[in-house]
């Protein structure tokens, strides 16, 4: 049973639809789900998040190409803090992890926007979306050089779901 207060959602909805209008065609909008909650799961229940993220990019589809990545299909490590102050250094070069993050960084520098998505658990997102926040910051290298920094200039956007209200 999904619990959400119906008016809200579709409020935000509307101004999310409205920004997508004068956004151009063309443009990459990826959803990162990061519920650990999968329908075959022990929960033997689908994610409320993921139905939402779900249906604020179906409604953006026809003006966006969309894709959703569900946190809990890939294996991340957590950030060894192996970016650089040193501007001839560059984050990407963090090769010794032997994990998914290589995808998941090719699919946000691809995108125009991203929208993420978490249940709230104990006042805050998942453990898995605070990971990939973490090492979010190998492609925003603290450098002067704008054109260094593959986050910028890219729009995000963020939905938060709780069986409870104050999400």
């Amino acid at each position: 049973k999904l619990l959400i207060k119906q008016s809200r959602f579709k409020e935000y909805l509307y101004k999310f639809q409205k920004i997508i209008y004068i956004m151009p065609k063309s443009i990459r909008i990826i959803g990162i789900n990061s519920s650990p909650r999968k329908k075959e799961g022990p929960s033997q229940q689908g994610s409320s998040t993921r139905i939402l993220l779900q249906h604020a990019l179906d409604k953006i589809s026809n003006r966006a190409d969309t894709e959703i990545i569900d946190l809990v299909d890939y294996h991340i490590e957590p950030s060894t803090g192996c970016y650089s102050t040193d501007e001839n250094l560059n984050g990407l070069n963090c090769r010794h992890y032997k994990d998914d993050m290589k995808f998941i960084f090719d699919k946000i520098i691809k995108a125009d926007g991203v929208s993420f998505s978490s249940p709230v658990y104990w006042l805050g997102i998942t453990s898995r979306l605070s990971i990939l926040f973490e090492r979010l910051t190998e492609l925003d290298p603290i450098v002067r050089n704008p054109k260094q920094r593959l986050l910028q200039g890219k729009v995000a956007g963020v939905i938060a779901t709780a069986h409870v209200d104050g999400a």
